[in-house]
């Protein structure tokens, strides 16, 4: 006679499902049908190996199970001690955008303050090896959509080049930026970018489908481009050579239905291969300044307007012109900086900075300090 065990309901759907030689079974987490799970992954290897069906290589993953549960322990101290939230496709708080992308990851690690269902959010990318005149281009673009669609997210790759161009001109606006890495948030590459990064903490943050102690390994960043292109409304190229990182960012925002844009440069210039690619093979629409961005992204400015109407100095102080709120948001991102600190920031001619300064010093928003800096007035 068989020896008789006494087990729940769905333990005896477990040891059946094993003796039947089912190929998988599918069950809701954190619910009665958890525990058929279970059940199969405490039974021996030895036994799982002999149901039809079950591969080598699912046996061998099978024995590591073990070494997974610790490794996510690990990883759960991790978060817990460092501030660290995971995100799963069913939370609420995962892009919504991200979902829609056939290969987003189904865990993303956050850490910082940041919306990534935000209404207005694009993607800025570009080569590693940028220009002045293209870091210039992408600061001005990105102030411009400070002061005509306020509160956006710049997302970027917080790379050499035109990625922590777009980060830092974001922060100067007192816009959220939020960075993908290819690694996991033990680390940060690269290093040099570090003091950018926590002050992108306060308002945005770092995102990675990578846990800790995962190295930035070449395929990670590929694999991370897909995160840039698929959290946002569109992904803009300043410049890029004729193969990049950027240009896979741009080509995976394509294939997901995202608006591709690129600003043109001059013919010739390595710079400017791979953008003025894009816009002639039509892949990518031309952008020369912030209102090519909002009319291609379709934004509503009107409402943005109107709250800066309504908010007038309080949100500026006492600025009224677009030169003295970009001025203004400038300084509240760095303080003390000279006329030509923020000319090249805000990408105003200097004598304007100075007219704008000297009615600001008047209204009593900022003071002149020694060494030509002004402070703003808190």
């Amino acid at each position: 006679m068989a020896e008789k065990v006494l087990m729940k309901g769905n333990e005896a759907i477990a040891y059946a499902a094993i003796n039947c030689g089912c190929d998988g079974y599918f069950g809701y987490p954190i619910t009665p049908q958890s525990e058929v799970m279970e059940t199969l992954m405490k039974e021996s290897v030895s036994v799982l190996a002999k149901v039809e069906g079950v591969t080598e290589p699912v046996v061998e993953g099978l024995s590591e199970r073990d070494k997974c549960i610790e490794r996510a322990d690990r990883e759960l101290e991790f978060m817990e001690k460092y501030g660290v939230r995971g995100l799963t496709y069913l939370d609420e708080a995962y892009p919504e955008r991200l979902k829609k992308c056939d290969d987003g990851p189904s865990v993303i690690y956050t850490k910082g303050n940041m919306d990534l269902n935000r209404a207005k959010m694009v993607s800025v990318v570009g080569t590693r090896k940028s220009s002045e005149a293209g870091k210039m281009l992408c600061e001005k673009i990105v102030s411009e959509l400070a002061c005509k669609c306020g509160d956006i997210v710049v997302v970027s790759g917080l790379a050499y080049g035109m990625d922590v161009c777009a980060h830092r001109s974001a922060l100067r606006c007192g816009l959220s930026t939020v960075g993908v890495l290819a690694h996991g948030l033990d680390t940060l590459y690269p290093s040099a970018h570090r003091n950018t990064a926590i002050q992108m903490l306060e308002k945005g943050g770092l995102v990675t489908e990578y846990m800790s102690g995962v190295q930035p390994d070449a395929p990670n960043f590929v694999n991370r481009n897909r995160i840039v292109a698929g959290m946002t409304q569109g992904t803009l190229v300043v410049e890029s050579r004729v193969k990049g990182g950027s240009l896979i960012t741009a080509r995976m925002a394509k294939e997901y239905g995202r608006s591709v844009m690129a600003v043109p440069g001059f013919p010739g210039m390595m710079g400017s291969e791979g953008c003025n690619g894009l816009i002639k093979k039509e892949s990518a629409c031309l952008v020369e300044n912030a209102d090519d961005v909002i009319r291609i992204l379709g934004w509503d400015i009107k409402g943005a307007k109107e709250d800066k109407k309504q908010q007038g100095g309080k949100l500026f102080g006492n600025c009224q012109s677009a030169e003295a709120q970009m001025i203004y948001k400038a300084l509240l991102v760095e303080n003390d900086l000279t006329a030509s600190d923020l000319s090249r920031v805000c990408s105003i001619d200097v004598s304007k900075v100075n007219v704008e300064l000297f009615s600001m010093e008047l209204d009593g928003v900022v003071k002149a300090l020694p060494g030509g800096k002004y402070h703003l007035i808190s």
